[in-house]
C-alpha cells in the first residue's frame, strides 16, 4: 500500500510538473490501465497454460510409470520367451 501511495504521488507530481490538461491526464491514465489489463490477461493465460502443461506432464509420467515393468513382470516376461 505504501508503494501505491508513492506511485500515486509521483504520478500527480508528473501531471502537475508538466501542467497537463485533465483530458491528457485521463487519456494517459486510460492507456496505462489498458496496458495493465492486457498484462494481467496475458499473465492469467500464461498461468493457465503452465498449469495445463504441468498436469499433462504429470499424467504422462503416471502413464509411463504404469508401463514400466516391475521385477515380477520382468521375470515373467523373460520366462515366457
Amino acid at each position: 500500500e505504501n508503494k501505491l501511495k508513492k506511485y500515486e504521488k509521483d504520478l500527480s507530481n508528473y501531471f502537475c510538473l508538466w501542467d497537463l490538461s485533465i483530458e491528457t491526464c485521463f487519456s494517459t491514465l486510460g492507456q496505462f490501465i489498458d496496458k495493465l489489463r492486457l498484462a494481467h490477461t496475458q499473465n492469467v493465460e500464461q498461468h493457465r497454460r503452465n498449469e495445463l502443461l504441468l498436469k499433462q506432464q504429470q499424467q504422462q509420467r503416471s502413464f509411463e510409470n504404469r508401463l514400466l515393468p516391475t521385477p515380477t513382470t520382468a521375470r515373467l516376461i523373460r520366462s515366457s520367451q
